[in-house]
């Protein structure tokens, strides 16, 4: 029964919107609010930095060893998160990110920084 939940429609196997290698350039001066407002949760309780981050270059935590608060609130999450609100992507994955970060999340943006946390 699982299979047939999970088995691939054709809708899943169409063509990626941007084909690989056509992507824009990355603007390394560009604002992004996802690690304000999210982290991806990987399978195996590995916490990513961000859901753009296919590779899962950046592991923040596990939640098999820390609570996602910890994580949440942790010294690597607030250096990205003080860079990028600065609209600089120097870090990894960042660098490397081409993806436009700032149509959601703008709110939690400024809630971290009215806290300066």
């Amino acid at each position: 029964m699982i299979e047939e939940e999970w088995e691939p429609t054709e809708a899943d196997l169409r063509e990626p919107s941007t084909p690989e290698g056509n992507q824009s350039l990355v603007d390394l001066n560009r604002l992004c609010n996802y690690p304000f407002y999210s982290v991806m949760l990987d399978w195996n309780g590995d916490v990513m930095l961000c859901v753009q981050d296919w590779n899962k270059k950046v592991k923040m935590g596990n939640i098999a060893s820390d609570s996602l608060f910890d994580v949440w609130r942790s010294s690597g999450l607030r250096k990205h998160r003080n860079v990028l609100k600065k609209g600089k992507r120097v870090l990894l994955p960042c660098s490397e990110c081409n993806t436009n970060g700032i149509l959601h999340g703008g709110n939690h943006v400024k809630r971290w920084m009215d806290y300066n946390i």
